[in-house]
C-alpha cells in the first residue's frame, strides 16, 4: 500500500508522524513523508523518503514567538501586533498554496493520506480530489471534548472549545 504522511511544524510536531511512517515501512508499506523543508534531513535519517512540504517551519515559529512576546510584554503596541499578525497570515497563505501543490503531486496514486493536525485542511482537499482515505494523526488532545473544564457540564465544555 502506498501511504503519504503529511506533517508540518517543528521537530516535535513531525516526530510522531515519523514514528508512524517507520512502523508502516517496517510492515512493508511504501511510505513517503511530506515535511517542512528544514526537517527533510531529519526525516531521511530514519530511513524514510521525504519531500519538502510548505515553507521552512522555523520562520513561522520565530514569527509566532515574536508575536506572543510582544502581545504579553508590550500589548499597547497595537500597530506592531497587527503587522505581525498580517505577516503570519500571509505566511500561512503562502505555505498553504505550496503545500497543496506539493501534496497534489505526491499523493497521485496513493492509497492513503495521513496528515498531522497543523495544516490538515490542504491534505483533506487533496484526499477529496483523489478520492482516497484521509486519516488525521492526533498525538495530543485538540478536538472538542467534555473534559477541559471538569466543573462544567460536558456539553457546555465542548461548546466552549
Amino acid at each position: 500500500m502506498k501511504v503519504v504522511l503529511a506533517s508540518y511544524g517543528g521537530r516535535g510536531d513531525i516526530e510522531p508522524a515519523v514514528v508512524v511512517g517507520r512502523e508502516l515501512a517496517r510492515r512493508g508499506h511504501d511510505v513517503c513523508m511530506a515535511v517542512p523543508p528544514n526537517l527533510v534531513g531529519f526525516t531521511e535519517t530514519v530511513g524514510l523518503a521525504a519531500i519538502g512540504y510548505g515553507l521552512d517551519s522555523q520562520a513561522i515559529l520565530d514569527a509566532q514567538r515574536k508575536y506572543w512576546t510582544c502581545y504579553f510584554r508590550t500589548p499597547w503596541r497595537i500597530r506592531e501586533l497587527r503587522r505581525m499578525g498580517r505577516e503570519t497570515a500571509e505566511f500561512a497563505a503562502r505555505c498553504w498554496a505550496e503545500m497543496t501543490t506539493t501534496l497534489t503531486s505526491l499523493a497521485d496514486g496513493a492509497d492513503l493520506l495521513i496528515a498531522g493536525l497543523i495544516f490538515e485542511q490542504p491534505a483533506a482537499n487533496v484526499a477529496e480530489y483523489y478520492d482516497i482515505p484521509l486519516a488525521t494523526l492526533h498525538f495530543f488532545p485538540a478536538r472538542a471534548h467534555g473534559r477541559l473544564l471538569p466543573f462544567v457540564p460536558a456539553p457546555l465544555s465542548r461548546a466552549a472549545m
